[in-house]
């Protein structure tokens, strides 16, 4: 390795260590929360926001099938007596560390692969991953299988336009999406929503079947752990928090609120599709689900959640 090629490694570092330490404050939905001190809290939220909500949850609704006998099982009921326990300070962490590793996977995206190597974003997502949790141990440990590559259906996004001027995506990184099929961008007159979000009987990927197999992994760590710490329980988190960074992108990425306002008799709320397009509803009319798409703007913002 030659010194011009180490000083550039170096000066790219540096510049992603003061993108993300000069902004003082952003207020957007994304990666983070909101900050306690500020008068957006309680009235505008993040992904860590809403996970907060997981430590008024109770972590199991019951069951006998425990590990350790007869003094678990003894254990199991009478936590489920009290009520059970709920999501700890410490867990609610593990499930948002899978959310927020959701986020910056998509550092793993053309723009970013296209410019350096795949080690060297995930030693950078490192880095912030330690800044945002204070924790270098196992559980909070991002490596390439767990940060994983930009998958526009872990977010809802419309795949439209993706990677059309430089062909296949896959010659990136062989775990980024295949070209886009354009029946993908059509409405499901079943769902009212776009193919890429919820049709999963036509040969491509989408947001729901995502959601589908994340949380059924999530459930098969969870019972192989037998709700004792250590990998599998922590893996188990982590899957939970990777399905529901895409559920919360629902209501972020679309027209979910807009049409909700429409429904409620705001006759003049714009639903981000023209006035003719619309499906039939068992209660008549009603403007197709739609999201946006991601662009390079995204990520770029995601640098100036890191401190808040």
């Amino acid at each position: 390795m030659t010194f011009s090629t180490v000083n550039l490694s170096t000066t790219l570092f540096l510049i992603t260590v003061v993108l993300v330490c000069l902004p003082a404050e952003t207020y957007a939905f994304g990666a983070g929360d909101i900050p306690d001190f500020s008068y957006l809290q309680d009235k505008a939220f993040r992904h860590g926001d809403i996970e907060n909500i997981l430590s008024e949850c109770l972590k199991s609704a019951g069951g006998a099938a425990v590990s350790g006998g007869l003094l678990g099982f003894a254990k199991k009921m009478v936590d489920n007596a009290k009520g059970g326990s709920k999501f700890s300070k410490s867990d609610v962490k593990k499930v948002y560390f899978g959310n927020w590793l959701r986020d910056y996977s998509q550092a793993m995206d053309i723009a970013g692969l296209s410019k350096l190597s795949a080690d060297t974003l995930v030693l950078i997502v490192s880095v912030l991953g330690f800044m945002s949790f204070g924790f270098a141990t196992e559980e909070f440990e991002v490596t390439a299988d767990r940060l994983g590559v930009y998958l526009p259906v872990e977010h809802i996004d419309n795949p439209k336009g993706y990677a059309e001027k430089e062909g296949d995506a896959r010659q990136f990184h062989p775990k980024l999406r295949p070209p886009v099929d354009p029946r993908e961008l059509e409405i499901d007159p079943r769902t009212g929503m776009k193919n890429y979000m919820a049709t999963e009987d036509q040969g491509w990927d989408s947001s729901t079947a995502h959601i589908r197999r994340v949380f059924r992994a999530a459930i098969e760590h969870g019972r192989r752990s037998g709700g004792e710490e250590g990998p599998d329980l922590w893996e188990a988190y982590r899957l939970l928090g990777t399905g529901l960074h895409t559920m919360e992108d629902l209501l972020a990425h679309s027209n979910w609120c807009e049409i909700a306002l429409h429904k409620m008799g705001y006759s003049q709320v714009f639903c981000h599709v023209g006035d003719d397009v619309e499906i039939d509803t068992p209660n008549g009319r009603a403007p197709p689900l739609v999201t946006g798409s991601f662009g390079g703007a995204d990520f770029y913002a995601l640098g100036f959640y890191a401190l808040d």
